[in-house]
This record gives C-alpha cells, structure tokens and sequence, in this order.
C-alpha cells in the first residue's frame, strides 16, 4: 500500500515517468547502527557531520507486517494523513509485543542531502531513533516560519534501565532553508538485521 502523498504537476509527473521506467522509491534508507555508532545508507557508511535538509512535513510513521519476511501490509501515515492504528487495532493482537510478532512499528525522516541532492529515508524502530526524531521535530514546530531545518550528523547518548547509557542518533540543527522540495515516497523498514534497542527492554 502507498502512502498518499500531495505532489505538485512536475513532482506527479516525474513519478509516473520513473515509475514507467521501472523504479520504485524516490529514495533509500540510512540506518544508524546504535553498536558501531555509526550512520550508513546502502550499507556504506555516512561520516559524521554531513548535513542534510530535513524534510519534517514529510515525516511517517505506522506499521508493516511481515509473513515468511516478506512484506504483506502496511499501515503507514504522513503526519498530515493522520494516526497510525494502535497494535490492538491490528490482527493477529494475541501475538503484539512477542518476538514473532508480525507487526512491526516504525519511524521515517525523509533526508535530502545539501551537497547531492541526495534523498534518503532515515528509519528507525528504537528508542533512541525515536528520541532523535522527537527532538528534530519539536524544534521544527518552534521555528515553522523558518523552513526547513538543516541538520548534522552526530551522536548522542541516552539511560537505559538494564543497559546503561547507550548511543543514539543526533540530529543537530544548523541551519534553515526556506523551499519545501519533492515530495516523497517512504520505503518498508530495514530488514531483521537492522541494529537497535527493542523499547520493551529500554526506559522511555
């Protein structure tokens, strides 16, 4: 299922052109592997402080579920299409929260990088992602009026109960930049092998 997304006339039409020409998403993942502290995007690493314009408005979040890893459903949301369903709201709820749960929840910040061009999809189902993106997000909402927010790589940390301080991704504003640029499309989480904390085992 695609997310609905509002796409100016050239945006609209150079989906459907790629879309003829056999792509698929506008952009690709970066990950942030929280073991090796380290960003990466098609498995090569992204050094630290590289910037890039964050395309806040074209934040989502929601849910994919999995059979045999193989992705058969989704129930992502924009922030201006609405709020994802509560787990409970899903099938298969005796299994929610367990280790087969088919159901996986996660977040996306659409990145466009300042001196490519570049767009990536940051995603994110940990805790300390989540805490990252809160923060990118509650800034944007302060300084609207200002654009976009031009952010840096870094790395920050934060407690957990049973683990201690552990690292977490930084998005440090540096910068505003007025255009909204392209709209874009969310590709599914990261495969199983995607680093992170489950929240279950860490402190909110």
């Amino acid at each position: 299922m695609n997310i609905p997304a509002r796409l100016n006339d050239l945006a609209t039409q150079l989906r459907e052109e790629i879309a003829e020409m056999g792509g698929d998403d506008f952009a690709t993942l970066m990950k942030f592997d929280a073991n090796t502290a380290t960003y990466t995007v098609d498995r090569d690493e992204v050094p630290l402080g590289r910037e890039y314009v964050a395309h806040v408005p074209q934040y989502a979040r929601g849910w994919t579920k999995f059979i045999d890893k193989q992705r058969v459903a989704r129930k992502i949301f924009k922030l201006v299409d609405g709020i994802p369903p509560e787990r409970n709201e899903l099938d298969e709820r005796d299994k929610a929260g367990r280790d087969d749960d088919p159901w996986v929840f996660q977040r996306y910040q659409p990145l466009e990088d300042l001196e490519t061009g570049e767009l990536v999809v940051f995603a994110s189902k940990s805790v300390g992602g989540k805490i990252a993106l809160s923060k990118l997000l509650q800034a944007y909402a302060n300084n609207r009026h200002r654009g976009l927010p031009i952010v840096k790589l870094e790395i920050s940390t934060f407690t957990t109960q049973n683990f201690g301080d552990r690292k977490r991704p930084d998005f440090k504003i540096v910068g505003w930049r007025s255009d909204r640029g392209p709209d874009m499309e969310i590709p599914g989480p990261p495969d199983e092998g995607d680093p992170g904390y489950d929240e279950d085992n860490l402190s909110r």
